[in-house]
């Protein structure tokens, strides 16, 4: 087997932390509220999803950790939205991975 177009990188590491950073249907849930939000918004706005508060709260940080969220204070109350320079730049790179098994680059 035969792997020198595949090699390790910073982009795989970057690649792997951004799928761990949503690899949890929370988490999930919690980017697609944002996606379609686009908006400063604290852990109160997500109590319609089927989560509870205090995991809803620990998953933000968490996102927020990994760097698909960003975090201010609003009224004392911490606000999050989503880091959309970091998650453009992630979202285009695993559509490159994945299109490399289209152009045959990866075997089928």
């Amino acid at each position: 087997m035969n792997f020198t177009r595949a090699s390790s990188s910073i982009t795989d590491e970057e690649l792997a932390h951004f799928a761990r950073a949503i690899a949890i249907p929370v988490r999930v849930t919690i980017l697609r509220a944002m996606l379609q939000e686009r908006d400063w918004l604290c852990a109160g706005s997500f109590i319609a999803i089927p989560f509870t508060l205090a995991s809803i709260e620990n998953n933000l940080l968490a996102m927020k950790k990994a760097g698909l969220l960003e975090m201010r204070y609003i009224d004392r109350i911490p606000h999050y939205r989503l880091n959309e320079i970091y998650l453009n730049l992630c979202s285009q790179r695993f559509a490159d991975l994945m299109n490399l098994s289209c152009t045959g680059y990866l075997p089928q």
